[in-house]
Order: structure tokens, then sequence, then C-alpha cells
């Protein structure tokens, strides 16, 4: 996967990342870095990015809706083929003010 903005994305909108593997996308997905004391992760987060289109080697992903459903920050996208295996991730930032 490579393309993400390194701009930040706002809330209930769409970004465009690119991959060599467009048919074999099944699922894009955010997971928030970890975060952990004491052996355990208070942040952890998992969350389906919804495909809004396909374009030749081109995905446009939807973002979360809210800050309530991924507070503001970094997190890694990670495309999913049907296997559920991931691709490397990428970082992008979730800001209200972007």
């Amino acid at each position: 996967m490579s393309g993400v903005p390194r701009a930040a994305q706002r809330y209930a909108s769409t970004f465009q990342v690119a991959t060599t593997t467009p048919g074999r996308v099944s699922k894009a997905v955010l997971v928030a870095p970890i975060t952990s004391t004491h052996s355990v992760d208070t942040s952890q987060r998992r969350l389906e990015l919804p495909i809004a289109s396909r374009s030749g080697n081109n995905l446009v992903l939807r973002t979360p809706q809210s800050a309530k459903d991924a507070p503001p920050g970094f997190y890694m996208v990670f495309l999913l083929d049907d296997k559920g295996v991931p691709s490397t991730a990428q970082w992008v930032q979730l800001s209200p003010g972007a």
C-alpha cells in the first residue's frame, strides 16, 4: 500500500490509497497504536473502514463518523485480503479540524 495522505484526515470524509493488488483487498482497517501500562492496553482499538470506491490500483476509504468512534490521533491503516492477511501498515492521522 502506498499513497496514504500525509495531511490529517477529517471525520466522515474519504481518502485515497494505492495498492498493487486491488482485486485481492476485501477490507481496510484502522488500528490504534499501543499505549500500555501494567500489561493493559487501555486504548486498544480496531475499526473497519468502508471501501467507498475502487478505480484501477486506487481505493477510496471512508473515515470514521466522529471522534466517538476513533479519538483524534495517529492510526495504522491495513488492507486485508479475504483470508485476513494484512498489508504493511501506513500511518494516517484523524483530526476534527483537518
